[in-house]
């Protein structure tokens, strides 16, 4: 299958995702959105699925970020045509928007915290609890026919699935590389006391390891939806 994926800013890249398209022959091309590049056309009809990343920006605000237009109208195509769609932190917050729900500001979530896996046939073979990395100061409501997979303690909604289109409010794709990345970001905007937050390195280290695992299996299930 070929994936297009939205990119809302540099250092949100696909990280482990790419591993797991790789392992089952799918391919991928980048549109680099804060690069103010546009998607080719007729992108829904030439590309089996489309995953959004995640980003600084807000889905309510179309009107600073042109990208977001662009994003909205992806996501809403796709969830018409019921094709693959994969959301990750902002663009699970896309898909929600496009189909129908709120999206408000909400408790601030950074590092490594726990969700509940909630009972669904794409969760079968997650532990009860697990791990994941948290960077967002938004969340979604639930769209009207989606079925909720994971929740949190301080925020409610942390993913769902509606038709082929699954939604992630965390970041299970993170791996070390992007780990780095990410710190060096947080480093130069001055934002350094979040990471006081994070574990010694071997530990974190250790959670992506568990977190790729984690998100594999999550993405074998959700690949049943479309396999055939």
């Amino acid at each position: 299958m070929r994936f297009i994926v939205f990119r809302h800013a540099a250092y949100e890249g696909l990280g482990s995702i790419a591993d797991w398209l790789a392992a089952h022959n799918h391919t991928w091309f980048y549109v680099n959105l804060y690069e103010k590049v546009k998607p080719p056309p007729a992108m829904a009809l030439n590309y089996d699925g489309c995953i959004l990343m995640g980003g600084p920006q807000s889905v309510n605000r179309s009107d600073l970020y042109p990208e977001i237009r662009e994003t909205l109208r992806t996501a809403e195509r796709y969830l018409k045509l019921n094709k693959p769609l994969l959301g990750i932190c902002l663009g699970a917050q896309a898909i929600a928007k496009a189909a129908g729900a709120e999206i408000k500001p909400s408790v601030f979530e950074f590092g490594f915290l726990q969700v509940q896996t909630l009972p669904h046939r794409l969760t079968t073979s997650l532990p009860e609890k697990i791990d994941v990395f948290q960077w967002h100061g938004e969340n979604f409501a639930l769209p009207a026919g989606a079925s909720q997979l994971f929740s949190g303690a301080a925020v409610e909604n942390q993913g769902f699935i509606l038709g082929k289109a699954l939604a992630l409010q965390f970041h299970l794709e993170l791996n070390e590389g992007t780990y780095q990345a990410w710190q060096q970001v947080i480093t130069a905007r001055g934002e350094t006391k979040l990471l006081e937050n994070l574990p010694p390195q071997a530990e974190a280290y250790a959670k992506l390891s568990v977190q790729r695992e984690n998100l594999f299996r999550l993405l074998d299930g959700w690949s049943q939806l479309f396999a055939n």
